[in-house]
């Protein structure tokens, strides 16, 4: 089940976060605290304190899905990254 999604940039500052449950909230500085601490050498698809985040790195902003269960599939969050991509490249004007 989707929890939260959020954009970081490069510095690890949030550019959007939303949450759509009412539950433990999963925070960007979590997620960022991770990267930053395997170097930015940790997968697209990993766990932490409970969360499963899942992350696509394109043109320096980090799209980030976080999930607290097993019943999603990391392949199909993948895909709505991508396409969450796609629709913000086309809305500002990035090729």
């Amino acid at each position: 089940m989707l929890n939260s999604i959020f954009l970081l940039n490069s510095r690890g500052d949030s550019l959007f976060c939303r949450n759509f449950r009412n539950e433990d909230k999963a925070q960007p500085e979590q997620y960022w605290q991770e990267v930053q601490s395997t170097e930015g050498k940790c997968g697209p698809v990993f766990e932490c304190g409970g969360y499963n985040y899942i992350s696509l790195n394109t043109g320096g902003i980090y799209y980030v899905i976080a999930s607290n269960g097993l019943n999603g599939s990391p392949s199909h969050f993948v895909e709505m990254l991508i396409a969450v991509n796609r629709i913000i490249s086309d809305f500002c004007g990035g090729s």
